[in-house]
Formats: C-alpha cells, structure tokens, sequence
C-alpha cells in the first residue's frame, strides 16, 4: 500500500474488541474534565463493537453493531497536526477504562444543515482493552511524528554530488609527493 499521494490508502486495524459501552455525555460541570459516574454507568446509550483503525496519518475510531458490520459512531482523529492526543480523545477523571470523544453528527434527511460535533463517552469492562486503546494512540503518534520528521529532513537535504562521466578529483595528501587522483 502507498500513500495518499500515489492514490491508494494506507489502511491498518489497530485493535477490535466486541464489547464497548457507550453514553450521552452531559456537558461539563467543571473544568477539571469529564467524570465518568456522571454518565448513568448501569444504563449505556449502547453496547457496540470497537475498532480503531489508521488510515494515512489519521486514527479511526469506529463503533459499531451487528458484529461490526454496521456502523453506529465514527471519531476521527487527524495525525499531522502532531498532538494527537490532544485532539479528540480524552480520559475521565476518575476511571482509566473510561473515555470522551468527539463526534460528528449530521443530519441525513436535511443535508443542508452543518454537520455539528458531539461528546460521546465510551468505556470497557476490563481494563487492559482501555490500556491497549492508549498504547495504539501513542504508537501511532510516536510513528507519524517520526514519518513527519523524516519528511522534514528530505526536504533539507542536499543532493550529493556526483562526478559526471570521465570527471576526476585531485587529492593532496600529506606526507606524499604531487597529487593522487581518484
């Protein structure tokens, strides 16, 4: 697979878990951040399937129904700003299975109205899957900043030059009598 630039996508499943338990986010009452026990835990909006995906330099975050074959909520979580972990996922306060992300919301039937963003929270029943979730981000930020770095490089670097065909380089070395050519 190649890049964006040569007109395919990079596509790679970073994690699937059958089980994630997603809810409506009441605004924050506070500016300390989310609080998960607000949620109504013993009530979730839905259980759905959870993958997350990298296309390119951005990270998917797909829930699902019907074993993954329907989709309920997409978050998207674009890499070349550097910080991805800034942008649309956050931990709760007071829980480490549990999270916030941001989605986009349109309306279908009226295509005309803007696609508005929403907080939809989501969590798991153990918390290795939640630990799993946070090294998959830093992995594919760790990866992106290193590909965005090598890019930055490339286009400093100078060519190196060549000698063009029967060109030659004197060499004086010291110690030696006259010049020695390569």
């Amino acid at each position: 697979m190649t890049s964006e630039e040569g007109g395919s996508l990079l596509k790679q499943t970073l994690m699937s878990h059958d089980e994630c338990f997603v809810y409506k986010v009441p605004p924050l009452a506070t500016a300390s951040g989310y609080r998960a026990n607000d949620w109504d835990l013993a009530s979730p909006l839905e259980t759905c399937g959870f993958q997350v995906e990298r296309r390119n330099n951005d990270l998917y975050l797909l829930f699902t129904l019907e074993n993954h074959t329907k989709l309920f909520a997409l978050s998207k979580i674009e890499g070349e700003t550097k910080s991805i972990n800034n942008l649309n996922i956050e931990t709760v306060m007071d829980s480490s299975r549990y999270f916030v992300c941001k989605i986009l919301q349109s309306n279908p039937s009226d295509p005309s109205k803007k696609t508005r963003t929403a907080q939809l929270g989501f969590g798991f029943r153990a918390r290795d899957i939640a630990i799993d979730l946070l090294g998959n981000i830093q992995q594919v930020q760790q990866a992106i900043d290193r590909e965005l770095e090598a890019k930055e490089l490339a286009s400093k670097t100078k060519a190196i030059p060549t000698l063009a065909q029967g060109e030659m380089i004197h060499i004086s070395l010291p110690g030696s009598k006259g010049k020695t050519t390569v």
